[in-house]
């Protein structure tokens, strides 16, 4: 990280307890890295995002809230619907890729149970990727380990893509519009009305 982008991260950190990343940070993805910074290093109040971020919180090497962090579902208006981030990480393979068999075996193996269970002995059973494998949930280790376990897993059992909103709409998805488009539509809105970095308290 350049030293201009810690010198913005640490005062964006400072202004607000809790910090929405707009423009070219969010377009280019590093909203993430700078709000789990925000939160490990005890900047942030709140850190409402997805169950993924649990694991670095606990994380006692990378946060310096690990034995003083909690997690609960999000805060609702007038509905639970829709407040439930069901989303993916997820592989794919292009058509053009010159090595698929490659690819494909490459994601077998990071989404294994030998996968966990390699990132549990380098890293602690804390670190491991959450949502990969309903086994890992079962695993008493990893409960014992993340304490957050068992809410992210309610989370995402819970979690109801085909009724995502207090009234009928005519799509499926939370947070997500299942069509080719949505993400370079949203990259483009959100390009145009925004430039750059800025932090809304």
């Amino acid at each position: 990280m350049s030293y201009s982008h810690r010198v913005l991260e640490r005062e964006l950190c400072i202004k607000s307890a809790g910090t929405i990343m707009r423009g070219r940070w969010a377009i280019r993805g590093e909203w993430m890295r700078h709000i789990s910074r925000c939160a490990a290093s005890g900047k942030a109040a709140m850190w409402i995002d997805a169950t993924s971020g649990a694991g670095p919180l606990y994380n006692k090497s990378q946060s310096q809230v690990s034995d003083k962090v909690a997690f609960a579902n999000a805060p609702i208006q007038a509905t639970p619907n829709g407040a439930h981030w069901l989303w993916s990480w997820a592989f794919a393979i292009p058509k053009a890729a010159k090595n698929a068999e490659g690819g494909e075996k490459f994601a077998l193996w990071a989404t294994s149970k030998a996968y966990i269970k390699l990132v549990a002995e380098d890293a602690g059973w804390a670190t491991v990727p959450p949502g990969t494998r309903k086994s890992t949930y079962d695993n008493s280790e990893y409960q014992k380990a993340a304490p957050f376990a068992e809410v992210t897993l309610h989370a995402m059992q819970t979690a109801d893509p085909t009724n995502p909103a207090i009234k009928p709409v005519p799509y499926t998805g939370v947070q997500f519009v299942g069509i080719p488009e949505f993400q370079s539509s949203s990259l483009k809105v959100s390009s145009s009305i925004c430039s750059p970095p800025v932090a809304i308290a």
